[in-house]
């Protein structure tokens, strides 16, 4: 806590919208919280660099550049950091281990009640952390292929394909764009379809669109 009694919470999430909510919700928990919204995670590790201090840092886990686990790795490397709260609105089961190991002290859902996320809030000012303690979804986040992994396998060239899609491009559009032939852009879009755990072109543009990554 800074010496004028202020609580200082740092809020990361490339998505404008839901940085002003939480950035709202979180101002109106405690008149002596103040809050400080970041667009991405390097303006918050540029901030730090340059001596701005944080009593807690709440952050997306789904971002386009440099994601909350990047982001936690990012801190460790630095002499100290505050405290983490990890958020993501993905529907599949979250990599709750990673988050734990990469020093993070809590994991919400965005789906949460602000009661919770006040809850939550409090206490990892306690010194607390607050995780999913069920043990099958532990062991189900274990099997299951995360958003994370999606985001860190995603090629350019996959990139490339998704906005095409997203444009209504049909496979002979993309092959003639892309200079490469009918059967690799089926080639792509298999293996796409795989990662994503979808089954048809339009579940892959709307689970790449919830994923900020078209």
């Amino acid at each position: 806590m800074s010496t004028d009694g202020r609580y200082l919470i740092g809020i990361i999430d490339d998505h404008q919208l839901f940085l002003d909510g939480i950035s709202l919700l979180v101002a109106n928990i405690d008149p002596a919280t103040v809050v400080v919204p970041h667009p991405s995670s390097r303006s918050m590790l540029d901030a730090l660099a340059a001596g701005e201090t944080y009593d807690l840092i709440i952050c997306d886990l789904i971002m386009r550049e440099l994601n909350g686990l990047a982001f936690l790795g990012a801190l460790k490397t630095m002499e100290s950091s505050p405290p983490v709260i990890i958020m993501s609105g993905i529907s599949t089961h979250p990599p709750i281990q990673q988050v734990r190991s990469l020093g993070a002290k809590a994991f919400i859902h965005k789906s949460a009640d602000p009661d919770t996320l006040k809850q939550v809030i409090q206490t990892v000012r306690d010194g607390g952390d607050w995780f999913p303690d069920s043990v099958a979804t532990q062991d189900a986040a274990n099997e299951a292929r995360s958003d994370s992994d999606i985001c860190t396998e995603l090629t350019k060239r996959h990139e490339e394909i998704l906005t095409l899609l997203a444009g209504g491009a049909g496979n002979r559009d993309i092959a003639d764009t892309l200079c490469i032939s009918e059967n690799t852009v089926k080639s792509h879009l298999k293996q796409m379809f795989a990662n994503f755990g979808v089954t048809k072109r339009t579940a892959l543009v709307q689970r790449a669109r919830l994923l900020g990554l078209i």
